[in-house]
């Protein structure tokens, strides 16, 4: 009998090791490095996102009473961005000037308008696209203990006289982690507070309802002593296919390094 039990024994981990190793799978996979400069009371200053010694973009952020402006390089698209946000007399942005430019040359201008709810939550920004046919679209928030619960598309072509309301969805989960900055757009409170925790992973649907598919992106992080991410660590799904119910990955680790001025 003892003979019996060793030898099921044996089996039973036999076939553990051999789902352990089945259920493991390997993403292709990419690095990155984003170093931040920012103020003692995590005000960005500059962000700069590398792959090895390359400089894939460059953010940067200057503060007045009046307005924020924001700069950013893509180095790898040879795009520059140039936002102009102008704040109201609680220190929130309402209203901004959004000007893309490819290869110097002044390519699309987008005007945007922000709406708070009373704690200083971001609920909807509106875009009129100036460049064509003065089409628009809106971000509707909705907020749910401090974080982003669900982001709701609607857009109207002017052009076709079409409304598309809540033609794209995405919803958010969350760990219980504190979030200390905004790592994903990098944007300070004055667009609004950010999320109280880190994100955990979102879907994406063509309208509100229960998603069927796995998440767009899963994310899991590393922090430092004072709790900010030092690496965040993406499975981000590439295709998913309906008839088998499979999807493709890939893995982006991003490793933050911070100086404060």
């Amino acid at each position: 009998m003892k003979q019996f039990f060793k030898i099921m024994s044996i089996i039973f981990l036999g076939l553990c090791l051999i789902s352990c190793k089945k259920d493991k799978v390997d993403f292709p996979t990419t690095s990155f490095k984003t170093i931040i400069s920012l103020t003692s009371d995590y005000r960005i200053i500059e962000v700069s996102n590398f792959s090895g010694l390359t400089l894939n973009y460059n953010i940067k952020f200057s503060y007045s009473s009046t307005n924020v402006i924001m700069t950013e390089t893509d180095s790898v698209n040879k795009v520059s961005r140039k936002k102009v946000y102008f704040l109201n007399s609680n220190g929130l942005a309402d209203t901004c000037i959004d000007s893309i430019f490819v290869e110097s040359s002044q390519t699309f201008v987008n005007f945007i308008i922000f709406k708070y709810d009373n704690k200083g939550y971001m609920i909807e920004a509106k875009t009129i696209a100036t460049s064509f046919y003065n089409d628009s679209s809106s971000l509707t928030y909705e907020i749910l203990n401090g974080n982003i619960d669900d982001i709701l598309l609607n857009t109207f072509n002017s052009q076709h006289s079409i409304y598309m309301p809540e033609m794209y969805v995405t919803e958010y989960d969350y760990y219980s982690l504190i979030n200390k900055i905004n790592i994903f757009s990098f944007m300070g409170e004055f667009n609004g507070k950010k999320n109280i925790n880190l994100t955990k992973s979102y879907y994406s649907m063509e309208q509100k309802a229960p998603s069927t598919q796995p998440p767009v992106s899963k994310y899991s992080y590393v922090l430092d002593k004072n709790g900010l991410v030092i690496e965040m660590d993406e499975i981000r799904k590439l295709s998913y296919n309906v008839a088998s119910q499979s999807s493709s990955y890939e893995k982006r680790i991003t490793k933050y390094e911070y100086k404060f001025q």
